[in-house]
């Protein structure tokens, strides 16, 4: 453990203040899935306007089942000028770029282990963090996943901080360090540095992990508190073996559906005024 936290993690939605190297971080809040009956996957808009988060959903899942949410990563812009940013797998269809398109559509990145990662919320429980050579390497990872989701960057990686070890990935063409905390920039490392200047400054941010056992985390930091290595250290302390980090700043919201909030009121969990995405991840019901 790098730290410790203020109280034991239950199911559902928590709050909680974290200390690690002498800083207490509070206003951490916490969605932990039951990992027997609760799952994870991205609602993405693919023609409709970005809207409130309250009304975006997953797509295949009834939104009787959703019980929290949080957003997803860039939902105001990319480094690509798009509406909002990422590759998602969900309900058998694929999305890139707020758009849906076929899988021999698909654009990756130049070199492709600079892109941007993403989350794969696999059939059996398990989860992953992926980058994809080609489209059929996606189509393949595909047929594994329940979905896909887009992300920002790695935090955690088969268990350990990627800016606390030294960490390789072992799929695609020939295996890259995820991560070098002293040169982001690092060109070796799948690491994507666009808005290097946010990753070491504390700010507003938005977490997802998965435990070994199927749970899986939401999490987001508020205040403006917190660094992306604070936050691998915050991921792996939960026993996350995969965690990302989604977005920060004003655009970090969670939501939690009466019955779910332990005690607090239902609704709106986190302070701020922007409301304005085109996905959103939720836990919900199986």
């Amino acid at each position: 453990m790098y730290g410790s936290f203020n109280k034991t993690l239950k199911k559902y939605y928590n709050k909680i203040t974290y200390t690690v190297d002498g800083t207490s971080y509070a206003d951490i809040r916490i969605f932990m899935t039951d990992k027997n009956t609760q799952s994870i996957a991205p609602g993405v808009l693919s023609s409709t306007p970005k809207t409130s988060l309250s009304l975006i959903n997953p797509n295949g899942i009834s939104s009787t089942n959703v019980v929290a949410k949080t957003n997803g990563p860039d939902s105001d812009y990319d480094e690509y000028g798009a509406l909002y940013n990422g590759t998602f797998y969900i309900d058998g269809l694929f999305y890139q770029n707020s758009q849906q398109i076929q899988i021999g559509n698909w654009q990756n990145a130049n070199p492709w282990w600079r892109g941007r990662p993403t989350f794969c919320v696999k059939s059996d429980g398990s989860a992953a963090i992926r980058w994809y050579s080609s489209s059929s390497a996606l189509n393949t990872a595909a047929s594994y996943c329940d979905s896909i989701i887009a992300c920002c960057n790695p935090l955690v990686y088969s268990g350990l901080s990627v800016f606390e070890n030294v960490v390789t990935s072992s799929v695609e063409n020939g295996s890259h360090r995820l991560a070098n905390w002293s040169d982001l920039d690092d060109d070796t490392c799948h690491f994507n540095s666009g808005y290097a200047g946010s990753h070491k400054s504390n700010t507003n941010r938005t977490f997802l992990g998965h435990k070994p056992d199927g749970t899986f985390f939401l999490v987001c930091v508020v205040p403006a508190t917190m660094n992306l290595r604070v936050g691998a250290k915050l991921m792996e302390d939960l026993g996350c073996d995969y965690a990302v980090n989604m977005d920060g700043s004003g655009q970090v919201q969670m939501r939690v559906a009466s019955g779910y909030t332990n005690g607090a009121t239902a609704g709106r969990m986190t302070a701020g005024t922007y409301d304005y995405y085109g996905h959103v991840i939720a836990a919900y019901n199986k």
